[in-house]
């Protein structure tokens, strides 16, 4: 009898620890479960505050274009055209026209092109004053700079030309050189026809400038010029030093560079 007693408790204790382990098995596979459910909520919820930076991101963009449509077309109107002109000399005004029918700068005469076929338009005279640094200083007025602004931003002119790659390459390329560096290359391209100062040109070119994958080394490479990218670049400044006038040339360009950001957006630009 005692031996059947103690089966049956032995049955019985059996039979509650297996509950309790069962018990306990669901109980892991539910805290399991939760922890689970609560990774990938805490993932949603990230996912979530990403998705909101990204859309508070393209929400800036948007208004940021919508700013700069809203300034070009307030810039481009009839009525800010006719107080640009108002503000400039009559003369002044002309000479930009007859300037831009001169070169006819666009989209298939870009710059590289239009400064190649159209300079002989330019008699002795008119080159001499043009570049004179009194002259420079007083016809680039803020009103001028207006006006030029104007034509070149007019129909995305200055992009298509790629005016804006001349502009932000000798910008760039101003800063590369001193007075003894463009003196010295000023007298080597003097005498650029002589074979014997090519290389020395190209040394000296190559002690202040590097390779250069820019778009303008890219654009430039590709016409048929007999002057390489470099050489146009720091020779124009080394010109520009020979006219004592380059402090002013610089600034103009800088100018018009800071007007064509303003009216852009600075990134479209660089």
């Amino acid at each position: 009898m005692n031996t059947i007693k103690v089966n049956l408790l032995l049955v019985v204790t059996i039979i509650l620890a297996s509950c309790n382990t069962s018990d306990k098995a669901k109980n892991d596979n539910s805290k399991t479960k939760e922890r689970t459910q609560i990774k990938t909520l805490n993932d949603t919820i990230t996912n979530l505050k990403s998705g909101i930076e990204n859309l508070k991101y393209e929400i800036t963009s948007l208004k940021s274009e919508i700013d700069i449509l809203n300034n070009k077309h307030s810039f481009h109107s009839k009525e800010n055209y006719e107080e640009i002109v108002a503000k400039a000399k009559e003369d002044d005004v002309r000479l930009i026209e007859v300037l831009s029918w001169r070169f006819h700068i666009s989209e298939e005469n870009h710059i590289s092109r239009s400064l190649i076929n159209n300079w002989h338009k330019l008699d002795t005279v008119e080159m001499m004053t043009y570049r004179k640094k009194e002259f420079l200083t007083s016809f680039f007025s803020d009103s001028n700079l207006d006006l030029i602004t104007y034509l070149l931003s007019k129909n995305n002119l200055y992009e298509s030309s790629k005016m804006n790659l001349y502009v932000n390459a000798l910008v760039d390329s101003y800063q590369d050189v001193d007075s003894k560096f463009l003196e010295e290359l000023y007298n080597l391209a003097e005498e650029v026809n002589d074979t014997e100062n090519i290389d020395e040109i190209e040394t000296l070119l190559r002690s202040v400038a590097t390779t250069d994958d820019s778009d303008f080394y890219k654009f430039q490479s590709r016409q048929a010029t007999s002057f390489s990218p470099t050489f146009m670049l720091y020779s124009f400044w080394a010109r520009r030093h020979h006219e004592n006038n380059e402090e002013i040339v610089y600034d103009v360009l800088r100018q018009i560079q800071t007007r064509m950001d303003t009216i852009y957006g600075e990134a479209i630009y660089n």
